[in-house]
Order: C-alpha cells, then structure tokens, then sequence
C-alpha cells in the first residue's frame, strides 16, 4: 500500500465525504474517516487517531482534515509529530480528496500533498453565464443547425 489516508473534521464532515467518495468511486482500500462530533471529546478523538495508527502500523498517513487550526487538525498534528512518515492537510475540498484518493498509492507523499493543494486551488471556479450566453447565441445563428 502506498499511503493511508485518515480523513477527519468537525461534525459529520468526514461522514459526507465518505458518501461522496463511496457513490463517486466506490469502497477505496487504505481510506477512513473520522468524524469529530458533538459528543466525542478531544480524548476520544485522538484516542481514534491513535487506533488508526495502531491498525496501519509502519504505513505512510496523511491526514486530511476540514480546518486549519480546528481541533481534528491540531491532534492530527500531535500524531505527526510523533511518528515518522505522517503528514498532515487541511483545507482540501471533494474534489481534491477524491484525487488524492485515487492517487495515494502512485505518488509520494509529498507529490501527493502539492496535488490536492494544486486541485484545490485549480477546482474553484465561478460559471460563466455571458460565456453560455454567447455560445448558444452563436449556435442560433442561421446555417448552424442540422
């Protein structure tokens, strides 16, 4: 296995990209999710991580977590500072987790990482309606029909 992804945030944040994953891509093998909700404590969270850890052993893990700062990333960044080859994201939107998903076990670590901070960067953007507008407009005009 390449790298083992531990996906974790506020809530049910981790459940919804499973869903999301899951109906996009399937069951991905070395992908798991930890929600940290309302009635979890700090402990209890980081006792999750710490069985993570203990279930994957030597494995490289990244950590992808929902906020800078937030309390699924600052125990993330506990565990990473422990153990060797563990690296930790914040910030990463569905699509560049799925990429990283489909990813993990061809790129290293750190090619991966540059790759979701790349996809997230890359995968917002604003709809252009006038350049629609445009384009439909063209296909009206006459002699471009069938």
């Amino acid at each position: 296995m390449g790298t083992v992804i531990i996906i974790s945030g506020h809530g049910s944040y981790a459940s919804g990209i499973s869903g999301f994953v899951r109906m996009v891509a399937g069951e991905i093998k070395g992908v798991e999710y930890i929600d940290f909700s309302e009635n979890l404590t700090v402990e209890d969270l980081q006792g999750e991580f710490q069985k993570m850890l203990k279930c994957y052993g030597g494995e490289k893990i990244l950590f992808l977590c929902d906020i800078v700062g937030g309390t699924p990333f600052n125990e993330a960044v506990k565990c990473a500072a422990c153990r060797i080859d563990t690296e930790v994201v914040a910030g990463g939107n569905p699509a560049s987790i799925l990429e990283a998903c489909f990813m993990k076990d061809s790129l290293e670590m750190q090619e991966l990482i540059n790759g979701i901070i790349e996809n997230t960067k890359n995968s917002v953007v604003q709809f252009d309606f006038e350049a629609v507008k445009e384009s439909a407009d063209e296909e009206m005009e006459p002699g471009n029909g069938i």
